[in-house]
């Protein structure tokens, strides 16, 4: 019986040993190619930061808009905090957790995806991870539209599990490391590849999720943080799939306070495709088209003081 007890805890013991090992190698590997990672540890390490203007939203955002550009127009200082994948909800939460440990800032704005279904409030485990302890027990525990609790949650207490979207991210990597290298700026994330031809795009309806938007809203408004809405250009061919616009776009002024600023500023036919690293993504070249846009757009409407 000892002996079956001993065997038992070396395997066990050798199990976990096995996990650690291949949650480190992994979550090395991602850093490497997964071009979400490093954003991700570098926006929780933020500290003692004063940026006056927060950038929010998913990779569209993050390759759209250049805080460089901008801020040269606007002479603000500016941080791209948006994330690859990232839900309202999610960038609701890294707000917070950037307020715990810099000095708030003036404004945030944030970049609508609206030409897609309506995204539901999910975090990314490895985002989770690292937010403060008091911060995910007030806001993400006690909200019941959350999606990836239960099981899933103890399995992301694991490296080996967070980390295992790295292996689809490697073979896309290791066939093709130009069209997947990248680099960052303020938070912006560079990608110099050009995307080939779009043509055709299966059809697709348009979503928004309004009640995290909202809640957005109003902690920015206990802030004391101006927002402005922005929808970025999304590729001609998308925009012509896609319908409910109307719809959503009508539903969004139910959320719109005073204080909330929305720009429309999806024009994609003033790019070209040079300006594409993919479908509704924009590359370097595009990003600085749109972010000079976007800061002359925010200068003709700021308030005369």
């Amino acid at each position: 019986m000892n002996r079956i007890l001993l065997n038992t805890v070396v395997f066990l013991l050798g199990l976990f040993a096995l996990l650690f090992i291949l949650g480190e190698i992994l979550e090395i590997a991602a850093l490497k190619v997964d071009p979400n990672e490093p954003k991700v540890q570098e926006v929780i390490s933020l500290k003692n930061q004063t940026y006056n203007t927060l950038i929010l939203g998913n990779s569209i955002t993050q390759q759209g808009i250049n805080p460089i550009v901008m801020d040269s127009i606007l002479k603000t200082k500016s941080y791209n905090m948006a994330i690859g994948g990232a839900s309202i909800f999610s960038m609701e939460l890294v707000l917070r957790n950037y307020i715990a440990h810099n000095e708030k800032p003036k404004s945030i704005i944030y970049g609508l995806y609206v030409n897609e279904k309506e995204w539901p409030d999910k975090v990314r485990p490895t985002l989770l991870a690292g937010l403060e302890d008091s911060i995910v027990a007030n806001h993400y525990d006690t909200n019941p539209d959350v999606l990836g609790t239960g099981s899933m949650a103890f399995y992301n207490r694991f490296k080996a599990f967070r980390y295992r979207n790295v292996i689809e991210h490697y073979l896309k990597y290791s066939i093709n490391p130009k069209l997947y290298s990248y680099n960052y700026s303020e938070g912006f994330l560079i990608r110099n590849a050009v995307a080939k031809p779009i043509t055709s795009v299966p059809p697709n309806k348009a979503g928004l999720n309004l009640k995290a938007l909202q809640r957005l809203i109003d902690f920015c408004a206990e802030q004391d943080i101006a927002v402005t809405l922005v929808e970025l250009p999304n590729h001609q061919a998308f925009n012509a799939t896609t319908t409910n616009r109307d719809t959503v776009l009508y539903e969004l002024n139910s959320v719109l306070s005073a204080g909330v600023k929305y720009l429309n500023l999806n024009t994609p036919e003033k790019y070209t495709l040079e300006d594409w690293a993919s479908l509704n993504h924009l590359n370097a070249k595009g990003a600085k088209k749109f972010s000079a846009i976007l800061a002359e757009t925010l200068k003709a409407n700021k308030p005369r003081e």
